[in-house]
């Protein structure tokens, strides 16, 4: 519900996972990146790129074709300057500019939990709490079975 869905599949594709004490999300190899729109990451140079020709998109739709030399990633590309030769404006090349934290397998999995929460009667908690490890403080307060 709450994972970013352009196409639904890596969406379609985590699974929610629990055990005695814990749940939460799993997310399957081939939609890892997942994790990543989650989480967020930070700014990196693209040094996988050397070498490799890479298509840029114009923004009138045309397409540029530009090499990713070892040299220029990461380094400073002067864009403009003044008529005095003072830098107006400059970008480091080939550097992914990183991306915001989502945060949506928490808020999935706070709102089970709360969902599950609310679903709970008299009867369901005294039932889980005799199943548990508290089976015999319970039998004392209550008396058994």
């Amino acid at each position: 519900m709450f994972a970013p869905k352009k196409s639904g599949k890596g969406a379609s594709r985590l699974v929610p996972i629990s055990d005695d004490g814990m749940v939460g999300i799993d997310i399957p190899q081939d939609v890892a990146y997942m994790y990543y729109e989650d989480k967020g990451m930070d700014p990196y140079a693209m040094t996988g790129l050397a070498g490799k020709v890479i298509p840029i998109r114009n923004s009138d739709g045309s397409i540029a074709f530009r090499r990713a030399s070892a040299s220029t990633i990461g380094q400073k590309k002067v864009i403009t300057r003044t008529n005095q030769g003072q830098l107006i404006s400059s970008k480091v090349q080939w550097v992914h500019p990183g991306e915001a934290p989502m945060g949506f397998i928490e808020k999935a999995v706070n709102m089970a939990v709360a969902e599950w929460k609310n679903g709970l009667t008299y009867s369901s908690t005294i039932r889980m709490l005799r199943d548990s490890d508290a089976k015999d403080a319970v039998n004392n307060l209550l008396g058994p079975q």
